[in-house]
């Protein structure tokens, strides 16, 4: 949830859910202590792309009445109407906030849609070389559980076995995709 209202977001901004981009909307005078402020920020901002991409996270940020709220999340309230839980980016893209990208999901959900980890260094999501047994292992976390999934002579019956899992167990397509 968010201090600030939709109904709030929808006065100061506009959203293209073709284009996921967020533009400030012209402000009104009676906000404003006086003239030259009012027309410094209208021709600064009104007009312009709301926010600004934080280095850390990747994902735009949009300072709204005091609070930093993140792009994909205003842009999902503004489209539906209500607030969501977590937000999912259905094909990675962290700056993609086109509406047929966003969904509303759990916690849980969204990490069923992840990239592969940096530290992995197998090339495929859930599957590790066991050096002690000299084979491949193929494991898979769900509900918070690890799923030991077996042990492998072969490197690609190791990935197939977790790209098995994946889908037994409704992991999104991308889960696992290559760092952007």
């Amino acid at each position: 949830m968010s201090a600030v209202s939709i109904d709030e977001l929808r006065s100061l901004l506009d959203y293209d859910p073709a284009t996921g981009e967020l533009v400030w909307k012209p402000r009104d005078p009676a906000l404003f202590k006086n003239g030259v402020r009012y027309q410094s920020w209208n021709t600064r901002f009104a007009g312009k792309q709301a926010g600004s991409v934080n280095k850390v996270s990747g994902y735009r940020l949009v300072a709204v009445v005091g609070s930093y709220l993140y792009a994909h999340r205003i842009a999902y309230a503004l489209h539906h109407g209500e607030w969501p839980e977590v937000i999912d980016h259905a094909n990675g893209d962290r700056l993609d906030n086109r509406i047929e990208n966003l969904s509303s999901v759990s916690a849980a959900e969204n990490m069923r849609n992840i990239k592969i980890p940096s530290h992995n260094t197998s090339g495929s999501i859930g599957v590790y070389w066991d050096k002690v047994n000299s084979k491949w292992c193929s494991q898979i976390i769900v509900g918070g559980i690890k799923k030991n999934l077996g042990r492998f002579s072969s490197y690609d019956d190791a990935v197939q076995a977790r790209k098995d899992a994946n889908a037994s167990y409704d992991f999104h397509a991308n889960h696992g995709r290559g760092a952007a």
